[in-house]
């Protein structure tokens, strides 16, 4: 798997402190919320803000909206803000599906958190 996320970037998102976000589908509806736990690069226990629906899930096989329960999407925000699927993700770096490799930061507006994206 690779270095494991930290668990300070697992929470509610619009915190006080900057979570990785995601999106989720819980079979019926696509569920914007929060990592709950890492299971894998591309694997994670996914939960809405209102800790009312918990799924774990798997990163799209292609980068597409998840559609089916137990997909999930992690977007990152690149240069020119520019929306990033993310193929997998470690503690150092993520990887978009066409295989660039960015190092990554959060940032949180008190409103929605956000995951940037730079290219190594």
């Amino acid at each position: 798997m690779g270095r494991p996320l930290n668990k300070r970037y697992f929470g509610a998102t619009g915190a006080s402190d900057a979570t990785v976000p995601v999106r989720f589908h819980d079979g019926s509806s696509l569920i914007e919320g929060y990592i709950v736990e890492q299971k894998g690069s591309n694997k994670f226990k996914c939960s809405n803000d209102g800790d009312t629906i918990e799924r774990t899930c798997f990163l799209t096989s292609d980068g597409s909206t998840p559609n089916a329960n137990n997909e999930c999407q992690i977007i990152g925000i690149g240069a020119g803000g520019a929306a990033i699927a993310i193929a997998k993700i470690t503690g150092r770096k993520a990887v978009d599906y066409d295989g660039n490799s960015y190092t990554w930061a959060t940032e949180d507006d008190s409103t929605e958190s956000l995951l940037r994206l730079t290219a190594i």
